[in-house]
């Protein structure tokens, strides 16, 4: 499988390693390059991220990057991530947040804690994959998160609050990688190479009926009943 996967990611990497002084292709490094780096609005990176993952990830490869809104735990608003899933079944996902989170102890924190939620979504039908990567992006700096389907833990682990002193439970240190600097380029094709090797055998059969679709299925019902409930009788709803 291994040999599989190396195989069709050889030419993206060497068109990646061709020049040495930009970690990707023009066509991507120049749309994170056009962002101010400063922005309140994190939608500004929407565009940037999914072109790279479309590159690495290709659809004529089956892959498919879809942006989906969740809602935020204990909260009325919505964060969008990124799910980039193979015959239905993801393998990634990623949540993105702007640049000044990461001077921000309490967006760190929201932003481990919102990975935290997406993981134990995941894990609550059967994840089709021995590992599910999750990489938290603020601006252009990540973080990666693994989680290992056998023993269901995740990692980084969480750093619980002191009750008594202040504690900064997601770290800056955590976020040590830049999509846009060499070492954060390989770290990242890492994480698709072994992606790519874990699914080169992947089931279609399982593939069918991962546990994302039939979350999904039943938030699709649960709003349809209720806006037949707003919107007609009572007998006329089953």
């Amino acid at each position: 499988m291994l040999l599989k996967a190396s195989s069709q990611l050889l030419p993206l990497i060497l068109r990646y390693t061709l020049k040495t002084d930009m970690p990707w292709p023009e066509f991507v490094a120049q749309q994170f390059e056009l962002v101010n780096q400063f922005t309140t609005d994190e939608s500004e990176y929407y565009g940037p991220f999914n072109t790279l993952l479309t590159t690495v990830f290709p659809p004529a490869d089956s892959y498919q990057v879809s942006p989906l809104n969740k809602r935020i735990t204990g909260s009325m608003d919505f964060a969008v991530i990124y799910v980039i899933m193979k015959r239905k079944v993801p393998v990634l996902f990623i949540e993105i947040k702007t640049y000044l989170a990461f001077d921000r102890a309490s967006s760190r924190k929201e932003a481990d804690d919102q990975m935290r939620d997406r993981f134990l979504d995941f894990s609550s039908g059967n994840i089709a994959i021995p590992k599910l990567y999750g990489i938290s992006a603020l601006g252009t700096r990540f973080s990666v998160y693994e989680y290992t389907s056998g023993t269901r833990s995740l990692t980084p682990p969480r750093i619980l609050p002191d009750p008594e002193i202040v504690t900064d439970t997601a770290p800056q240190k955590r976020w040590n990688y830049d999509v846009m600097e060499l070492e954060g380029e390989a770290r990242f094709m890492e994480i698709v190479a072994e992606i790519q090797e874990m699914v080169s055998d992947l089931n279609p059969n399982l593939a069918a009926h991962s546990a994302w679709d039939i979350a999904n299925f039943a938030s699709t019902f649960v709003l349809w009943y209720l806006f037949c409930s707003a919107n007609s009788s009572p007998r006329h709803i089953i």
